[in-house]
């Protein structure tokens, strides 16, 4: 739950911006819930229905971060968002061709929920939708895979190639790498995180007169520090990383 005197742990917005956020989204999801499992609607809007209330729920997982809420309704909130995508998983079994072409991509959530996903300690159960959206859309990363193997989903082939390369080789090599070199490692692609961002709907959001930030979150290295047992003294102060979580 959001509570008026909570710590912010987004300093970009105030205490009224996270709770009017927060609320306008809750009040977009309730208006359109029905609308996924209405077979009177077509395909493309059922699908593009549930996609919205799956991406602001997801937005939502993050925002609640940023805005101080505990661990507890951290975990709730992913939750919730794996169910949106489940939601969304099964309007896109409807035309899966159409699908593919239309929601591809979305790389940055697909690291910033399977590191949640890890920080929350969440169960083999409860991270299915992940790994079959992920084989849904037929796509493979060595980071991805190396999370779903800590959530309960091996591969028996060796998976050595990454969708985006150019931002997370370092990431990559911090969950490979033993320590002292995996720390190193790690601080250099959370440095380079944002920046790497750029190009992003969200990048830079922070300026904009509308209410679309919900926060600069690298869940993903949060995760690989835990699930490795990584040394981050050195990226505690980090504005990007989310310490509290390891």
């Amino acid at each position: 739950m959001f509570f008026l005197g909570c710590d912010v742990r987004d300093r970009f917005k105030n205490h009224h911006y996270w709770q009017e956020f927060l609320a306008k989204e809750k009040q977009m999801r309730e208006k359109f819930s029905v609308v996924p499992s209405d077979p009177t609607k077509s395909i493309e809007t059922r699908q593009r229905v549930s996609y919205r209330i799956y991406r602001s729920s997801f937005v939502s997982t993050i925002a609640a971060y940023s805005s101080g809420q505990d661990r507890d309704s951290l975990g709730q909130a992913i939750l919730h968002t794996l169910k949106h995508f489940d939601s969304f998983l099964d309007t896109c079994d409807l035309a899966l061709d159409r699908a593919r072409k239309e929601y591809s991509g979305g790389y940055d959530a697909t690291y910033s929920m399977l590191g949640l996903a890890v920080l929350m300690d969440l169960t083999r159960d409860d991270s299915k939708p992940l790994a079959r959206g992920l084989k849904l859309f037929d796509v493979y990363d060595a980071v991805w895979q190396q999370f779903l193997d800590w959530l309960g989903f091996p591969d028996n082939e060796s998976i050595t190639t990454l969708v985006w390369p150019e931002a997370y080789e370092n990431l990559n090599s911090a969950l490979r790498s033993s320590a002292p070199g995996n720390s190193k490692a790690l601080k250099t692609f959370v440095e380079a995180w944002y920046p790497a961002m750029r190009g992003t709907p969200w990048y830079e959001s922070h300026r904009s007169s509308r209410p679309i930030y919900y926060g600069y979150w690298c869940f993903e290295a949060a995760a690989a520090a835990r699930m490795r047992s990584i040394d981050v003294s050195e990226l505690r102060d980090h504005p990007n990383f989310p310490a509290d979580l390891v």
